[in-house]
């Protein structure tokens, strides 16, 4: 088990407040001399703060996270990788390298009143990242089925982009 009992030590290395008290066990391999690790994570953090207010906001609850990270010469990859709390989840699965990449990232935010008192309503969030070389796919999609935002009534808003990663630039 690894213990983080306060992040605030961080701080200054993150050039912001930072706080949390967190509870995770780790198990797998780490490669120090290629800064890799296969590693299976299970834990729990409470009174979790970034210093970003939007997100700190989020992670009032306490959170659990899951799952499986993979970092090695074929990039870095995800298995079943899970955060939740009761104000938002998220998973991510697949891998991200710049030779071959298959990831997909799902989020929801359950009442967006959480972060805005101008809004309400669940918001759902899915990201895709596939190809490979020089050029990944990137399909992202934002979504209210049903709710307020800035104080107006929406039914069924959604958004898309559609684009290209190409040697670090988004198009």
């Amino acid at each position: 088990r690894v213990f983080v009992l306060d992040l605030a030590s961080f701080s200054g290395l993150a050039g912001r407040e930072m706080a949390c008290y967190a509870i995770f066990g780790l198990n797998g391999s780490t490669d120090f001399l290629i800064g890799g690790f296969d590693l299976a994570i299970e834990g729990s953090a409470s009174k979790l703060q970034i210093g970003t207010p939007t997100v700190d906001k989020l992670l009032q609850s306490d959170l659990d996270l899951a799952g499986k990270v993979v970092r090695n010469q074929n990039g870095i990859a995800f298995e079943a990788f899970r955060l939740a709390n009761r104000q938002f989840q998220t998973s991510i699965d697949g891998r991200y390298a710049s030779t071959f990449s298959d990831l997909a990232l799902l989020a929801k935010i359950h009442n967006l009143n959480t972060i805005s008192e101008q809004a309400s309503g669940p918001l759902n969030v899915n990201v895709t990242v596939k190809g490979g070389g020089k050029s990944h796919a990137l399909l992202a999609e934002v979504g209210v089925e049903s709710g307020v935002l800035q104080n107006r009534a929406v039914r069924r808003l959604a958004a898309q982009f559609d684009g290209q990663i190409n040697d670090k630039l988004l198009t």
